[in-house]
């Protein structure tokens, strides 16, 4: 991390030295990566624009999987540069670089490097729901959504699995249900169900659970209960 990274390879001596400022990055959907490629200093002007391509995440400048930008000299050096922000998909993004030449092929002239994204892990999770209570009889709903969040307190990757349960004590069943449960943590890192409750007292309070999974389905310790008030209409 923090380290520059070199592509020595150059082709011909149009184009040279991919770099980017870090090699692996989590995959949080905000982290950022610098990119440069320097030119062959004697380039006219019009043969300046290099077209920065990505197999995932987008670049900063245009919102999308490729960027056209202008060298400029740096240091007496042409250098081309572009920010990469990375997506919530951990795996391994090739990022291209290649002049955007009208009289010649492009593919000609393109230098490749990785860069490796691994998974923002959920540390904490946090359960809110919409309502304080939920009304006996089936008669009201509730949604519940859990927040994850890495140990930095960032966006976690997507995917992240959690099991949402009713507890309930001794030998006492079920009361509840749950409906349209989105157990897989989305964009923002949040997972959602929805609860209702059949026949309970008045009073009471039902505690709710929803806990982390592991890769295999195993549980975590990262979990959280919510207690809800029932009543009755």
């Amino acid at each position: 991390m923090g380290c520059s990274k070199k592509n020595d390879t150059s082709i011909g001596n149009t184009i040279f030295n991919l770099r980017s400022d870090q090699d692996s990055v989590l995959a949080d959907g905000a982290k950022l990566v610098n990119l440069t490629c320097e030119l062959n200093p004697d380039a006219t002007v019009d043969r300046r624009n290099i077209l920065f391509k990505t197999t995932g995440g987008q670049f900063l400048e245009s919102k999308d999987t490729t960027v056209e930008v202008k060298a400029q000299f740096v240091d007496q050096k042409l250098i081309a540069k572009a920010i990469f922000q990375v997506s919530q998909s951990p795996g391994v993004v090739i990022i291209s670089a290649q002049p955007n030449l009208p009289d010649q092929k492009n593919n000609n002239y393109v230098l490749k490097d990785t860069i490796f994204l691994v998974p923002s892990i959920p540390a904490s999770l946090k359960l809110s729901a919409n309502a304080p209570a939920v009304i006996a009889g089936y008669l009201s709903e509730v949604t519940i959504t859990g927040q994850l969040a890495n140990n930095a307190g960032s966006n976690v990757s997507l995917g992240n699995h959690v099991l949402f349960e009713e507890i309930v004590a001794g030998s006492a069943t079920a009361i509840g249900t749950f409906r349209a449960i989105n157990a897989s943590s989305n964009k923002d890192g949040q997972v959602s169900a929805i609860y209702s409750i059949g026949a309970a007292s008045a009073g009471a309070k039902v505690l709710l659970r929803c806990t982390l999974l592991r890769d295999n389905g195993a549980r975590t310790d990262t979990l959280d209960n919510l207690a809800l008030n029932i009543i009755t209409k």
